[in-house]
């Protein structure tokens, strides 16, 4: 429901801003969403409809980004390992 109705989630991230006392962060989420509403209406729903598959594609960049991080630290941590039985190699000779 969040991702078809325009400016719903703007909203809910409105109520929340403000419920934690961020009345600036909660207006300006306020006005995404009635700005969200006024370009689904002006475009007959096409602006949504390009807004869902963006936000659809960034969630799987996301989570693609995420796993090349994971690797990145594991390749890092693996570097580590392999210097210091390299230092404990040497110190043996």
């Amino acid at each position: 429901m969040r991702w078809l109705t325009p400016g719903q989630i703007a909203w809910d991230y409105a109520v929340t801003n403000f419920e934690n006392g961020n009345y600036w962060q909660g207006a300006a989420n306020t006005g995404i969403m009635f700005g969200e509403i006024v370009f689904s209406v002006a475009t007959a729903g096409e602006y949504q409809a390009a807004k869902s598959a963006t936000q659809c594609t960034t969630k799987g960049l996301s989570a693609e980004m995420e796993q090349l991080l994971k690797a990145a630290e594991q390749t890092k941590n693996l570097k580590k390992e392999l210097d210091h039985l390299k230092k404990i190699e040497r110190e043996l000779r």
